[in-house]
């Protein structure tokens, strides 16, 4: 059963504002991001302008590319020569990601942390001491005011792995409570609260709101393992007005849950138990995600939910689709699959046809 208590402040002052909404929904326009033929693309993160960043790979020479999508345009980065990964990017075109400074690193899969400012198309490594000559470190958000989070990968092997930090002068590292050896830095707001992710010896998951040295366990009802399994490629979100959310383990399998204002919603895609996670929740209250569709062998697909419906969202053509994130003029970021090829997308709804349903 669905209940949305912490969300109907957000829908009745989108309403509004918006005035009466249209009799019927609006239409995505859907937008591939990944050059023809490539393989292994990934989409990194969007803001609310409409850009974008992921990654690439070519075919041919399986070397790894970093890319921009604004404005209609496609820009291709390379950092080095060696492999380029974009992860996120804030208002001010200020991405986060790593890249592989030789040969030898992408051997050894040692990453080197940096952002890059894609109006200035300069990069920045990200300064960063680990114990061992070997340690790694890659940069997974950013936010408006120019912190950086990530993770730090450290001993041989990259046994243990705490989440970073970095300011303008200097670089933290932090471990969750119950996960000393496993903690992801997640995502990163403009009220500097963090979503951390921690995995305890005894393989059991975790997720965090950290803020201001503290950490605030995300414990769903009934649930288990938050953000340890879920549809979407990412590990939870936390959005400017600290609402968070992601996926949690039942007795009957993966729901979908937002937090905010200590409570919390659950998410389960009609007829479809065995997994439903939540991406992102737009400025307007539209909730997005995916879940695995039981009748067509556990396909992944894509959803929004709006005015107080779920809606099905596929990539024209698409066998699965994976949204991975939603921003808050409700553009939709994804992955999907066809029967000839695999690709990233950009779904974008006009205002005047707000909200899009399909």
């Amino acid at each position: 059963m669905h209940s949305r208590p912490n969300l109907r402040h957000m829908i009745l002052a989108a309403a509004l504002c918006a005035g009466a909404s249209p009799a019927v929904a609006g239409t995505y326009t859907y937008t591939s991001l990944a050059p023809a033929g490539s393989i292994q693309p990934a989409v990194g993160g969007m803001n609310d302008s409409d850009q974008v960043v992921g990654s690439f790979q070519d075919p041919t020479t399986y070397l790894s590319h970093g890319f921009l999508w604004s404005k209609g345009k496609f820009t291709q980065i390379d950092v080095g020569a060696f492999g380029t990964f974009l992860t996120a990017i804030n208002a001010s075109g200020v991405a986060a990601g790593y890249y592989y400074a030789s040969a030898t690193d992408a051997k050894s899969f040692k990453y080197t942390p940096m952002t890059y400012d894609t109006v200035r198309h300069t990069h920045t490594d990200v300064p960063f001491r680990g114990k061992y000559s070997k340690d790694s470190a890659a940069a997974l958000g950013i936010n408006d005011n120019g912190i950086v989070i990530g993770s730090a990968f450290s001993g041989p092997g990259f046994l243990t792995e705490s989440a970073f930090f970095r300011n303008a002068r200097s670089t933290g590292f932090v471990n969750v409570p119950n996960a000393p050896n496993v903690t992801v830095g997640v995502a990163i707001n403009n009220r500097n609260e963090a979503l951390l992710s921690g995995v305890d010896l005894s393989d059991n998951e975790y997720s965090y709101v950290y803020r201001g040295g503290k950490f605030t366990l995300l414990a769903p009802p009934g649930g288990s393992s938050v953000n340890g399994f879920g549809c979407a490629s990412n590990s939870g979100f936390i959005n400017a007005v600290s609402v968070v959310g992601g996926s949690y383990g039942t007795s009957t399998g993966v729901n979908g849950f937002i937090f905010h204002d200590g409570r919390y919603d659950s998410y389960s895609f009609p007829g479809q138990p065995a997994e439903t996670t939540v991406s992102g929740v737009s400025a307007g209250g539209v909730v997005a995600g995916c879940y695995l569709d039981a009748n067509a062998g556990y396909a992944t697909k894509g959803f929004v939910y709006a005015s107080k419906a779920y809606h099905t969202i596929l990539y024209p053509g698409a066998a699965t689709t994976a949204i991975v994130a939603v921003n808050a003029g409700g553009s939709l970021i994804g992955q999907y699959t066809s029967s000839s090829a695999q690709g990233v997308f950009i779904a974008q709804c006009p205002a005047d046809q707000a909200p899009c349903t399909q």
